[in-house]
């Protein structure tokens, strides 16, 4: 197992970036296995992931955040039966990207009225270890709007606006995920 990472701040602190690399071989890994209908799983191969994340926190101005995340992983069975041998494990997506950014009023009339975007994008992934089913991936787009004052916050989140039908991927069966839905909160600060 290799990995390692280099954390950067610049331009004090407005901006914050970690860069990691890793290169992991797990032997005995676990898979699972279709016997006639009946999943079951089973210890006996070994498989590789390698690859890099990448994940930037910005705040270029003062009220406005942003936050951004890169991953890409490769990962495969390099020994075990041959049904599986040189397939991509199950919920191992290529890649996954997020971003969210938001931005606060910082004085007058309206200080602490805010807004926020974002968005996650995972890419297709396999339900089973040899890649006989597929997750499609999705993109998810995310929206808020917001009042922080110094004792109460008030919010509503608006998720998935594009109410996209996806799944999430949990290795021999796949979770549907809310469509577009709403969010309403409230916290009080003492």
């Amino acid at each position: 197992q290799i990995e390692g990472g280099i954390k950067a701040e610049l331009f004090n602190g407005k901006l914050s970036t970690t860069l990691s690399y890793y290169d992991i071989t797990v032997n005995d890994a676990v898979r699972w296995e279709n016997n006639g209908g009946t999943w079951s799983q089973i210890q006996d191969g070994v498989k590789t992931s390698k690859g890099f994340e990448v994940e930037v926190i910005a705040a270029p101005i003062k009220g406005w955040n942003i936050v951004a995340g890169y991953a890409n992983n490769s990962s495969e069975f390099v020994e075990g039966a041959e049904s599986v041998l040189g397939k991509t494990p199950y919920a191992a997506p290529e890649t996954t990207i997020n971003f969210w950014t938001s931005y606060k009023v910082q004085e007058g009339p309206i200080e602490g009225l805010g807004l926020g975007f974002g968005a996650n994008n995972v890419s297709d992934s396999y339900v089973d270890d040899a890649n006989t089913l597929l997750s499609p991936g999705y993109t998810a787009l995310n929206g808020s709007v917001f009042l922080d004052k110094p004792t109460y916050r008030i919010g509503v989140k608006f998720n998935n606006i594009s109410n996209e039908k996806y799944w999430a991927n949990m290795g021999s069966y796949v979770q549907p995920q809310k469509t577009k839905n709403t969010v309403i909160s409230f916290a009080y600060k003492f």
